[in-house]
């Protein structure tokens, strides 16, 4: 099956039609199992920190060590691709426009890369803003935090930049995801809070004092609620500001969530090698992810088919400490 994916389309991954292919599968599969995983080099020696997925089937990556960006296909093959000098990527998102999206910390840059390599750059008006997080939203723009600028910026596929003020000072917004009704959903960790930001840009704090501390990265659930790690574990929050925590037995502090073709959150905790599977209702189940060390980001891959062995079926995470990247099985095959 052949996938075009519209910008709408992209925050709507973990619908009922992705499981559903999913399970369709399974019954063509061969052997597996729910947690396996199969590891490959990142490339040239590294450090690869947060992973997201591309128009071109691979996988991207950011890589802090190296100030690069490289692109793996689910075979393994790597392409590295060069940034300017003093370039320190981070986080990333496939955009509207087909191209790969991040946020360029210590340059206080957005830039967007296509899949053969060409790169674009946008400086942000505030300077040394230290933006973080990125991602895409329904309007068809990418939405970015600015941790020491205290503002929520929002680049159009042209490079145009709105900033945004936020309410409260020292907030330390730091990760972003968008929702399916046009939100912004960011993590203030100075405030210990969640903000919600509209597509024109007003805002609604929730603090968690009391609930959850120390929001991190944040995910879209298929309940329709925003999930996000903290401290204990992780918690979500609905569209009505209402926030629920569930423990994580076992972490020793999560970094990055994303939602899986099962419908579950899964999580990355560093300090074990361990990936934790969470339920939409917080039943939790663990998984060590191989060898090597430093599990960091994770993410689903959409793929074009869904094939015995199809990425559907998998989700990615990168290993800083081993330079790897780790495919997890996540659904099991029946024969």
């Amino acid at each position: 099956m052949n996938i075009r994916i519209a910008a709408t389309c992209l925050l709507a991954i973990i619908a009922i039609p992705v499981v559903a292919q999913a399970d369709e599968s399974a019954s063509r599969c061969a052997e597996c199992t729910v947690g396996a995983t199969t590891q490959f080099s990142a490339g040239s020696a590294g450090s690869p920190n947060l992973i997201t997925f591309g128009y071109d089937g691979r996988l991207w990556f950011s890589d802090n060590a190296l100030g690069v960006i490289k692109a793996m296909t689910t075979g393994g093959t790597v392409t590295q691709y060069a940034l300017p000098a003093g370039a320190s990527p981070n986080d990333l998102t496939p955009g509207a426009d087909h191209r790969v999206w991040f946020a360029d910390v210590t340059r206080n840059k957005i830039s967007a890369i296509t899949t053969s390599g060409v790169l674009s750059e946008y400086a942000i008006p505030t300077q040394q803003s230290i933006p973080l997080g990125v991602a895409l939203g329904r309007d068809g723009n990418v939405w970015f935090t600015e941790d020491l600028g205290n503002k929520v910026g929002k680049i159009t596929p042209a490079g145009v930049i709105t900033e945004y003020p936020l309410p409260s000072p020292n907030s330390f917004p730091a990760f972003i995801v968008g929702d399916l009704s046009g939100n912004q959903w960011v993590a203030e960790q100075g405030r210990n809070a969640i903000l919600k930001v509209t597509s024109a840009g007003v805002m609604t704090e929730t603090a968690l004092a009391g609930v959850a501390d120390g929001p991190g990265q944040l995910a879209l659930g298929i309940d329709g609620n925003v999930w996000f790690t903290t401290v204990a574990g992780v918690a979500k929050i609905t569209s009505a500001g209402v926030v629920t925590a569930y423990p994580v037995p076992g972490s020793t502090g999560l970094v990055d969530i994303t939602t899986g073709p099962d419908g579950a959150l899964w999580a990355t905790d560093p300090g074990s090698d361990t990936v934790f599977r969470i339920t939409t209702s917080g039943a939790v189940t663990s998984f060590a992810v191989g060898e090597g060390f430093g599990l960091n980001g994770i993410t689903l891959l959409l793929a074009l088919d869904f094939g015995c062995d199809a990425a559907p079926l998998s989700l990615w995470a990168t290993k800083s400490g081993s330079n790897s990247i780790a495919k997890i099985r996540v659904a099991g095959c029946d024969h």
